[in-house]
């Protein structure tokens, strides 16, 4: 056991960033390295929650400004689609298309496929 032990401890040393292992150096067991990551960056339920909620808000509010580029609009919805799952949550292909269906500013001319996606969509919700 002490081997497996060793091994989980040298892999979560080479799978952090070095400034967060200063945290964990001290810790002589993977099970000690790991509880102190826990602790540090987990967080408490209550925190998670309201993480979630501020990036559940940000997600709702976020609308495409006129300068934005497609390309960087896809982005912003995929960091903060990300950062949503990274707390626990999932969301669908489909909200999505939603989202950024309804919050394209007024440059981009919907075709008809589009609104037929977008018809088949609002179907469901």
């Amino acid at each position: 056991m002490r081997k497996k032990d060793a091994k989980g401890l040298f892999l979560i040393h080479q799978c952090i960033d070095p400034n967060i292992f200063e945290n964990i150096i001290e810790q002589e067991t993977a099970k000690g390295a790991w509880d102190t990551l826990k602790n540090a960056y987990g967080g408490d339920e209550k925190i998670k929650k309201v993480e979630f909620q501020a990036l559940w808000r940000q997600y709702e509010l976020l609308q495409m400004l006129e300068k934005d580029s497609i390309a960087d609009y896809f982005t912003k919805v995929a960091t903060l689609t990300n950062q949503i799952t990274t707390n626990g949550e999932t969301l669908s292909d489909q909200m999505h298309i939603v989202k950024i269906m309804r919050t394209l500013t007024s440059n981009f001319e919907y075709s008809g496929c589009n609104r037929r996606i977008k018809g088949s969509i609002s179907d469901e919700y």
